[in-house]
């Protein structure tokens, strides 16, 4: 009777386990502490990411946040981002934080606009010098483009609306 109705519980047991085996060599646990700083998708209009605070763990995937607004929203981890970012020198910094030392970051010495668009000057050490458009195209001699010399063809269902 069984060459006739195999079992194929022990298959399917078999199966299964192979594929958590797979999902296991990949996936990342995530969690999340309470009172720690994340960032939540937006649902509604605005912004697409909002900074909140883990309140609770409502599940084994969800969260509940408060929103600066006083506001308290309920998200699956998928949709919580950390808000730490890791900085080049390896230690976590906050987003904002980040983002304000790209902005102290030193610009380059500033370049005053051409006034008709054809010249261009660049300060150096006290002396000004003007270099035209034409002449800095001249000297990178760009390569001329190589364009197709096929003839096109519309299909012949087509040739009525041509």
């Amino acid at each position: 009777m069984d060459l006739i109705h195999p079992d194929f519980k022990s298959q399917v047991q078999d199966k299964q386990l192979k594929q958590k085996w797979y999902h296991d060599q990949h996936a990342k646990e995530r969690q999340l502490s309470v009172g720690e700083n994340v960032y939540t998708k937006n649902l509604s209009s605005g912004p697409t990411w909002i900074s909140g605070t883990v309140q609770k763990r409502t599940g084994p995937l969800s969260y509940t946040i408060a929103l600066g607004s006083d506001q308290v929203v309920r998200r699956h981890i998928d949709q919580v981002r950390n808000s730490q970012v890791v900085s080049p020198a390896g230690t976590a910094v906050g987003l904002e934080s980040s983002l304000q030392d790209v902005t102290e970051l030193p610009l380059p010495e500033s370049v005053s606009p051409a006034p008709s668009g054809d010249c261009v000057e660049q300060p150096t050490s006290g002396t000004t010098t003007e270099v035209t458009v034409s002449e800095t195209l001249k000297a990178e001699e760009q390569p001329e483009l190589r364009r197709s010399t096929r003839t096109r063809k519309l299909p012949s269902y087509l040739k009525d609306f041509a």
